[in-house]
């Protein structure tokens, strides 16, 4: 929950005093408190004693063997492309409410700040329904997610100028209650598809690998919208990514139960 609480803070805090006192002493506010908290981090942190591991092609040899796992592979996938939506989300909601929607800026910050507190609320809520609702069918609950998150994003693209409040605020908070509110299915499924000694591994896998969700969605969701110069057309390529990967795990959770 830490990084959707701190995009809220941000958001909370820092669209306001830009739009006060201007984007550059804030940035640079912001840069120097970055700076002193890793200074303190390095300064008083300590790692714990690390186990010395037997060869040292051990480890690499380990994850070569999880990364075969195909339904590993799959649930990487799948959960990088909603990475990349959640990512995408996150670095255009402000710039497109504020520039094409004419949401005044503060508010549009405000969106922000009700996305990424959904973000949060959903990751708790999704692992509670996961549990008690469908038994621990973590798939389920990864498709109705990717739904979800789908129609969240047609409707992002089909929004006039100046949309009705509730209308843009309930889109808002689904969209961030699904594709921010993944994350803890997520790794659970990551980790109920290998053996348990390799749980580990596979939570790093599937992390490290998945993160190029976050690299690589904000990039190409502005090269879409400028090439094709409409938020719109990116916003309707996000909900079919978001369709596609419903697909796959609804694939996997009719594999899992067969096998």
């Amino acid at each position: 929950m830490g990084v959707t609480a701190g995009s809220a803070l941000a958001a909370f805090l820092l669209v306001p005093l830009s739009d006060q006192f201007g984007w550059r002493p804030v940035l640079f506010i912001s840069a120097a408190v970055l700076i002193i908290g890793g200074t303190i981090a390095y300064l008083f942190y300590r790692d714990p004693p690390k186990e010395k591991l037997k060869t040292s092609a051990g480890m690499w040899k380990q994850m070569a063997a999880v990364g075969k796992n195909r339904h590993l592979l799959l649930i990487t996938v799948g959960a990088g492309t909603l990475s990349a939506g959640q990512m995408s989300l996150n670095t255009y909601l402000i710039l497109y409410t504020n520039q094409i929607l004419l949401i005044p800026l503060v508010l549009a910050g405000m969106l922000l700040v009700i996305s990424e507190i959904s973000g949060s609320s959903g990751r708790i809520i999704w692992g509670i329904v996961s549990d008690k609702l469908f038994h621990g069918n973590r798939f389920i609950i990864l498709c109705v997610i990717a739904i979800i998150s789908a129609g969240c994003a047609l409707v992002m693209g089909v929004l006039p100028a100046e949309p009705p409040v509730t209308l843009l605020v309930t889109t808002v908070i689904l969209f961030g209650f699904s594709i921010a509110g993944y994350n803890g299915i997520w790794l659970n499924a990551a980790t109920e598809v290998v053996p348990k000694e390799q749980s580990g591994l596979a939570s790093g896998f599937t992390t490290s690998f998945g993160a190029w969700g976050v690299i690589l969605g904000p990039p190409l969701f502005g090269l879409i919208t400028d090439v094709t110069g409409s938020f719109q057309v990116a916003w309707f390529t996000l909900a079919t990514l978001m369709a596609i990967v419903s697909i796959l795990f609804f694939v996997l959770h009719y594999q899992m139960r067969r096998s």
